[in-house]
């Protein structure tokens, strides 16, 4: 299964916004075929495709929401799934902090699905395997990496007459080589919608290169004998009164630089990190 059209989503979800005799209803479908290859010590491990499709409803009567998922979408399976979604919605209690359901609103589609990278194939995996080990194993080294692309979709509809559908399409590459003795490592890792971009022939002599030049890396001068790395920023952080030293040095240096900071959060920011996040310029 795992992909739809958008005309066979649509068909689907329109069912399931005629069935339901709730207030509102809200139905979601997405699905994604993803597959993948690992190798490790020069040798494919393993590989594997995984396929799959979701259908999600969400009810409400009143401020009373009831939600239940299914993946089987003939007549049958769509009216159990949402008999029981409203059957939940009448037994919930009121949600105080209940949204209804989006208006209709015309979606103007983005440029995430690459038709190429949605017809890798196993072969394909294989091949990329293939030629980030051969060269490791003639120049002495050893690779361990991983490959993994897949395409998806998702579509909405609700009894506001809003609908929307979108797919969507990636790959992502890591590798990481190792000289024999364990001494030099180097990685390399390439994200893209468009597989047409990759060559894994050529990336993974950026690993290469950087296992070979750090198997004899060497230890800063001074930094060894001073008891640490000296990252040059003690002494620049403006006095901060009540607070330690070390505290102020770790957490406000940035106040005392001279040069623009440009802040990347990654995730949840609260508490202290939030506040680093906030003395960056950017």
């Amino acid at each position: 299964m795992g992909m739809f059209t958008e005309q066979e989503a649509k068909t689907i979800l329109d069912k399931v916004v005629a069935l339901s005799s709730a207030d509102e209803c809200t139905a979601t479908l997405q699905g994604a075929v993803d597959g993948n290859i690992r190798f490790a010590l020069n040798n494919v491990s393993t590989s594997g495709l995984v396929s799959n499709t979701e259908l999600a409803v969400q009810v409400a009567f009143g401020k009373r929401v009831g939600t239940a998922t299914i993946n089987e979408f003939d007549d049958a399976a769509l009216a159990r799934v949402v008999g029981r979604a409203e059957e939940l919605a009448k037994l919930a209690p009121e949600n105080p902090e209940f949204v209804p359901a989006i208006g209709k609103q015309a979606y103007k589609p983005s440029p995430t699905f690459n038709a190429t990278t949605a017809a890798i194939t196993p072969a394909y995996r294989a091949q990329v395997a293939a030629d980030s080990i051969a060269p490791c194993k003639a120049d002495g080294l050893v690779a361990a990496g991983f490959l993994a692309d897949g395409q998806g979709f998702f579509a909405m509809a609700n009894s506001n007459g809003n609908f929307a559908y979108q797919k969507s399409s990636a790959m992502d590459y890591t590798c990481t080589v190792r000289t024999e003795d364990g001494r030099g490592s180097g990685w390399v890792a390439r994200n893209l919608s468009d597989v047409g971009k990759f060559d894994a022939g050529s990336d993974i002599r950026t690993a290469m290169r950087k296992a070979r030049d750090s198997a004899d890396a060497k230890a800063l001068e001074g930094h060894v004998s001073s008891g640490g790395y000296d990252d040059g920023l003690r002494g620049t952080a403006p006095p901060m009164p009540a607070v330690a030293d070390a505290f102020a040095a770790d957490f406000a240096f940035q106040l005392g630089m001279r040069t623009p900071i440009i802040a990347a959060v990654n995730g949840a920011a609260a508490g202290v990190g939030l506040v680093i996040a906030c003395f960056a310029d950017v």
